[in-house]
């Protein structure tokens, strides 16, 4: 068998020896067609791995948005704390004054107990 210009391929098995030719026509094709397959499938396989990253980048955005919205509820409620603490600082009863029950020299004054 004359091998010169041979491109090919060799399978062997077990029980079978197949010598296939490349440079068949139909073979040449079905092996552009598997390229132009592989391509494609790797093309819209990073497509969607593309899309998929906007999906992330979405939710990363709409996590943002959600721990936002999270820090402006804590701000609000701290805001709301600190005028209730502010409020009774301000508008606390004023303390009451006793005054001693024993005469002393200066029993008109007034004897502040805290």
């Amino acid at each position: 068998m004359d091998t010169s210009g041979w491109k090919g391929l060799t399978i062997v098995s077990t029980q079978v020896k197949f010598d296939i030719n490349l440079a068949v026509p139909h073979i040449e094709n079905g092996l552009k067609n598997a390229a132009d397959s592989i391509a494609q499938g790797v093309t819209t396989g990073a497509t969607q791995v593309g899309n998929g990253a906007t999906s992330v980048g979405t939710g990363v955005t709409s996590l943002g948005d959600g721990a936002r919205i999270i820090g402006y509820g804590l701000g609000i409620g701290l805001v709301v704390i600190g005028c209730g603490i502010g409020a009774g600082l301000l508008f606390r009863p004023a303390k009451e004054i006793h005054y001693l029950s024993e005469p002393s020299s200066n029993s008109n004054q007034p004897n502040h107990q805290f």
